[in-house]
């Protein structure tokens, strides 16, 4: 996609821009790679050493025993430690960037979508299968909760919960969405989060059915995908609403609820798990033999950097990054953050900044200066063009 005139190709707001046209087009539009987060690219979290993290999906908390066996073997093989984590989920850390298509592949499970503006996970107790307390099966309306949502992108991060009774083992009452078992029914909480800012949910609805929690949950989620600012989670968005607003336009208005589900749905339809989907990873060259000019060293030809694009370089011992924007200018930085190393090869490139992926700490394009003067500036390096090749000074 060029840039039309007065545009401006800006780092911040692209992320934002993704999940509208993702919104807009029900998830079934093309994805620009550069827009995104190196997390929503690799369907993974990095970590602070550049390495990833794998987190398939484990519907209800409840993997079976193959699964478990599929997880050893690969945490064994490409050196990733397990952790259990607080979603009821098994995670792998520290996975090579080059080994994650391999890791999806040999774990063969879906994703657990852990990284990224999406639904996360559907926490669950023991419910009634186990407990002598349990009141309902919340094992099973935890995995078909799990897996109807898996994948949905919305403005911010949304965890669900699923607790067997009042005792509320699964803390569904600081989720995003919560239901508790109740005598004869379930008690529909919106709007929790157990952050840094604790939340209790309020309580939406009570129903008797798993179908009407569905229908409740479809036209919640969906009004706050059609009506929350981007990166506001449900607790904010519920308190700046409002719970009688949201029980007007999500129960009251029959018509607009209906119309809510119907809007969910076919996102729902058009998902595709990424992890089964082809990746772009950054292209990495390692260059061994030197040609030199005038002080100056031949990095690769001009049309071969895309625009935009992003490729490093491996030129004795050292790294560097040679960046192209969407307006076709190019920059050659050291693929280090003077911040923590963050990996400078995927940053975020727009409006004229380099911002990376760790911290978020913006670089001019062309100076290297930084949004943060404590921090240092990102080095620049002096090149040229000569007979449609980049030159870098040495």
């Amino acid at each position: 996609m060029s840039l039309v005139d007065n545009s401006k190709d800006d780092s911040k707001t692209k992320m934002g821009l993704d999940f509208l046209l993702n919104y807009i087009w029900k998830g079934k539009y093309d994805i620009e790679y550069d827009a995104r987060h190196p997390n929503d690219r690799y369907y993974g979290n990095i970590q602070k050493d550049g390495k990833y993290s794998v987190i398939p999906a484990v519907f209800g908390g409840v993997p079976s025993p193959e699964e478990l066996i599929k997880i050893a073997n690969v945490a064994k093989k490409y050196n990733a430690t397990i952790k259990i984590t607080g979603a009821d989920r098994i995670g792998l850390y520290s996975v090579k960037q080059k080994d994650l298509k391999k890791v999806w592949n040999e774990l063969n499970m879906s994703c657990g979508h852990a990284f990224t503006k999406t639904f996360r996970a559907c926490k669950t107790c023991v419910g009634s299968d186990f407990c002598r307390f349990g009141l309902a099966d919340s094992i099973s309306l935890g995995k078909n909760i799990a897996k109807r949502y898996s994948g949905l992108m919305n403005p911010a991060k949304l965890k669900m919960g699923v607790s067997g009774c009042p005792r509320n083992c699964a803390e569904a009452t600081i989720k995003d969405v919560g239901i508790v078992a109740i005598e004869g029914g379930w008690d529909i909480y919106v709007g929790g989060n157990g952050g840094a800012r604790v939340f209790v949910g309020k309580k939406l609805a009570t129903v008797k059915t798993e179908e009407e929690i569905f229908d409740i949950c479809d036209a919640f989620i969906e009004f706050y995908r059609e009506n929350a600012n981007y990166l506001e989670r449900t607790s904010y968005f519920v308190e700046r609403v409002g719970i009688n607003t949201i029980r007007e336009k999500v129960l009251e208005d029959k018509m607009n609820m209906e119309r809510l589900k119907e809007n969910l749905r076919k996102t729902i339809d058009n998902y595709k798990d990424p992890w089964k989907e082809d990746v772009k990873f950054t292209k990495v060259i390692e260059i061994k033999e030197f040609q030199k000019k005038d002080g100056y060293l031949k990095i690769i030809e001009v049309d071969k950097v895309e625009v935009p694009d992003k490729i490093k370089f491996k030129i004795d011992g050292e790294e560097i990054v040679v960046l192209r924007d969407r307006k076709g200018d190019i920059s050659v930085v050291s693929a280090k953050c003077p911040h923590q190393n963050g990996p400078i090869e995927e940053a975020i490139v727009g409006n004229g900044r380099i911002s990376c992926p760790l911290h978020n700490y913006s670089f001019d394009f062309k100076t290297g200066e930084s949004s943060n003067k404590e921090i240092g500036n990102l080095k620049v390096y002096n090149f040229k063009f000569d007979k449609g090749l980049i030159w870098i000074k040495v």
